[in-house]
């Protein structure tokens, strides 16, 4: 694959792909309303995930979207550093909140984006678009599948730079 990265050019040769395409494949794959690509990036000191890339989110939200690795799922996930599927976040116990009105449905799938054990993001699916509109394990494995195949090489700049 010789696509180059949407906001960032390759870091190494090793590794260039176009978010925007990936997001929308999965989206499509998954069968899935909103699909997002996050990356760590640093802003004032501090590491902040931020959208690089979305399918089904508003485009006058989505650069005003900062979060903090250690809010919500996205803290699970990089406690755990695996996939997090939740089948219903009104019923999980470790979220236990209404769903909130953008979303169709009620469950989600986030995956770390890693490479040499380091998290630099993540992908998230959810609004699955066909009955019983819910995600599923086989979807969770198969989405951690793709990522970590395809995320195998990638240095975020974040880090490589942080490093020197």
């Amino acid at each position: 694959m010789s696509i180059m990265a949407k906001k960032e050019p390759p870091v190494n040769k090793q590794f260039s792909i176009n978010f925007d395409s990936l997001v929308s494949l999965l989206a499509e794959k998954f069968n899935v309303g909103k699909c997002s690509l996050m990356l760590l990036e640093e802003d004032q000191g501090e590491k902040l995930l931020v959208i690089q890339s979305s399918v089904g989110l508003s485009k006058e939200v989505v650069p005003t979207v900062k979060m903090s690795p250690q809010s919500s799922a996205i803290g699970d996930l990089t406690d755990i550093g695996a996939g997090i599927l939740v089948e219903n976040v009104e019923l999980d116990p470790r979220y236990k909140r209404k769903s909130k009105k953008q979303y169709k449905s009620n469950s989600f799938i986030c995956v770390p984006i890693r490479s040499e054990k380091r998290i630099y993001g993540l992908i998230s699916i959810t609004d699955k678009k066909t009955p019983p509109h819910n995600l599923n394990k086989p979807d969770l494995i198969e989405l951690c599948t793709l990522v970590s195949y395809l995320f195998r090489d990638f240095k975020h700049p974040v880090w490589v730079s942080s490093k020197r």
